[in-house]
């Protein structure tokens, strides 16, 4: 039978777009909204940002040249900075394209892999391209989305995956996963390949990263866009051993991260003392930002960042109600299988407050 031209690959036939939060510039055009017109608090990302260094070096940035498709001065600065080998390290254009490449390299078609939820889409979305079977191990309202970790082993024993992604912290509960249990998983099963995706793990300065373990099974995520707000930049990196991070590179596209960006990194490598003083901040507003929630009768489960689910009820029309009428945004948690709650992420007290204000007035 002839094949006809773009036939699509089955798998993509049964594999649907991951959900997300930030703006959605054709939904906001379709309401007749401008984006500066709206509050995000469906971006989890420091609202004091981004550090000024990042403008002051834009004038000087080549534009007319390639970007350094191996982003070696980056690496080399990540690699002092970190402790680990330069070849220890890849540059990706955010931790999400990491993310995909990381399945391109390692997952093949039947592979079972674990996930770790509720969580970011895209861990089940390009496993599942890839062919692979996702296996959920879910927290639940009940425990304050706080996992069985009994459940995890269970999980791991059954079906000896080829990868266990966990994001750590959680996204979108918060919730964080001790590194010692990671540990004691990682060396439990050696031949599973574990993901600890550690985008938001800067808001929790307390908690240490899973690259301090240095196990050959563990491949350690890192964003350089939600403490430094660097969001529409798009850099990320990865840490692991030097043979599984040479996989990784090979596959990975040319020039796949901009000058701008690899400049952008460069510059806030040594603005350590911004991400500090800026988490100092948020804890302050978050703390008054729960409170307030919570005197509204809201239930929040506790949270080791600076964002936290919050229910509500029917989440769909609770997000499109501080959309429409009060262009507000927060993060619809159904794509995670919560439809009843919502994601929120602290912003500066006025943008806090007048969140408060439009839940009054939604609830008069």
């Amino acid at each position: 039978m002839k094949k006809r031209a773009f036939a699509s690959s089955p798998l993509l036939q049964k594999t649907t777009a991951a959900h997300h939060g930030a703006l959605n510039y054709k939904e906001l055009e379709s309401i007749g909204v401008s984006p500066d017109q709206v509050i995000d608090f469906s971006s989890n990302i420091n609202p004091f940002g981004p550090p000024s260094i990042v403008k002051e070096m834009l004038p000087n940035v080549e534009l007319s040249s390639y970007p350094d498709r191996d982003a070696i001065a980056l690496c080399r600065a990540l690699s002092h900075q970190i402790g680990v080998g330069l070849n220890q390290i890849v540059v990706g254009n955010g931790a999400s394209e990491l993310i995909w490449l990381i399945a391109f390299a390692f997952v093949q078609p039947g592979d079972r892999i674990v996930v770790l939820g509720p969580t970011f889409g895209e861990y089940q979305r390009c496993v599942s391209l890839m062919g692979g079977q996702v296996r959920f191990v879910n927290a639940c309202p009940e425990e304050q989305f706080n996992l069985d970790y009994r459940e995890v082993d269970q999980a791991l024993n059954a079906n000896q995956p080829g990868l266990c992604f966990i994001c750590n912290p959680s996204n979108p509960t918060g919730t964080i996963i001790p590194l010692e249990t990671i540990q004691s998983w990682a060396q439990m099963y050696p031949d599973t390949g574990f993901i600890v995706d550690e985008a938001y793990l800067p808001f929790a300065p307390e908690f240490q990263s899973a690259i301090k373990l240095g196990l050959p099974n563990i491949i350690v995520l890192c964003s350089m866009t939600k403490d430094f707000s660097l969001a529409g930049v798009r850099l990320g990196f990865a840490v692991g051993p030097e043979e599984h991070i040479e996989k990784i590179s090979q596959i990975r596209p040319a020039w796949n991260v901009n000058t701008l960006a690899q400049s952008a990194g460069l510059a806030v490598l040594n603005q350590k003392h911004f991400v500090s003083e800026s988490n100092l901040k948020i804890r302050i507003e978050k703390e008054k930002f729960v409170s307030a929630l919570e005197e509204l009768g809201f239930s929040i489960p506790p949270s080791e960042t600076h964002y936290f689910i919050m229910e509500v009820g029917e989440a769909g029309n609770f997000r499109t109600r501080l959309l429409r009428d009060h262009l507000i945004q927060v993060r619809d948690c159904t794509s995670f299988g919560l439809p009843a709650y919502v994601r929120i992420s602290t912003r500066k007290s006025e943008d806090n407050q007048q969140l408060i204000s439009a839940i009054k007035d939604m609830n008069s």
